[in-house]
């Protein structure tokens, strides 16, 4: 399983603390955003969703396909359920974060992987929109390196 920016275990009130520090119009922005996606064709985005390594083109097309979020669970992420963590298997878990991400920021996604004792990548300077940024195709390179090396270790530990 691969996580490309999740919410955090802990839920989105550490990373939305964070944002509202760095541009508390970026925080009302992303909230506005998430319940009426519309609003994203106007303006500037909020910081982090978007970094100025991101292909325009592509990120435009990320905006135009962006759908608003259900209220109940926008309402559930503040403070999510508890994770069953001996349900899971943090060897077959990939967490992915960028330095540049204000959004969910990559020292909150550090804390769940952590947590969880997954992997983690941190990719510097890119953003929240992974598949706009000009790099894309070496972080899909990083992706099915990992699944690789992932598919690899079952192999290993079942032959063993």
């Amino acid at each position: 399983m691969i996580l490309m920016s999740p919410v955090p275990i802990s839920g989105v009130v550490g990373s939305m603390s964070s944002l509202a520090k760095k541009s508390p119009i970026s925080l009302a922005k992303f909230i506005t955003a998430a319940c009426y996606a519309g609003i994203t064709r106007y303006g500037t985005p909020p910081i982090g969703i978007y970094s100025n390594t991101c292909d325009t083109a592509d990120a435009d097309k990320v905006t135009a396909q962006l759908r608003s979020e259900s209220i109940p669970v926008l309402m559930k992420l503040l403070s999510p359920p508890k994770l069953i963590s001996t349900k899971l298997h943090p060897s077959n878990i990939l967490f992915l974060a960028a330095k540049g991400d204000h959004i969910i920021p990559h020292t909150e996604i550090q804390k769940s992987a952590d947590q969880l004792g997954a992997d983690i990548k941190i990719y510097e300077g890119l953003s929240h929109t992974y598949q706009a940024e000009s790099c894309w195709p070496d972080i899909a390179d990083d992706i099915l390196q990992w699944l690789h090396q992932s598919n690899m270790k079952d192999y290993q530990a079942s032959a063993a």
